[in-house]
Order: C-alpha cells, then sequence, then structure tokens
C-alpha cells in the first residue's frame, strides 16, 4: 500500500514493493516459462528431424 506521508523513497519503495514488484516478477516467471517452452520445442523438433532422418534412410 502507497503511503502518503514519510521520505519520497518510502513511497517509492512501497509502490514497488506492491505493484511494480510483483508485476516485474510474474513477467520475470512468464519469460523463464518461455524460455523453457521454447528449448523443449527445439528439443524435440531436433529428435524429430533425426527420426525422420533415420527412418528415410531405411526405406531408401
Amino acid at each position: 500500500m502507497l503511503m502518503l506521508c514519510g521520505p519520497r523513497e518510502t513511497q517509492v519503495q512501497a509502490l514497488y514493493k506492491g505493484g511494480i514488484g510483483c508485476l516485474f516478477q510474474f513477467v520475470t516467471q512468464c519469460e523463464s516459462q518461455l524460455e523453457a517452452s521454447w528449448t523443449a520445442l527445439k528439443a524435440w523438433k531436433s529428435g524429430y528431424k533425426s527420426y525422420l532422418n533415420k527412418r528415410k534412410c531405411l526405406f531408401q
């Protein structure tokens, strides 16, 4: 909760902890999940390409 009295630093810290800090933490968490999903997708794609190449060699 933002306090209306006290030094400006205290008000900024309260705002950061109450709003911006939570938003930043949420965005960081979403970025981490997206990065993990992207890494998993790239690994799957690499494995699938390898599988297709092996299968292609078997049928030639």
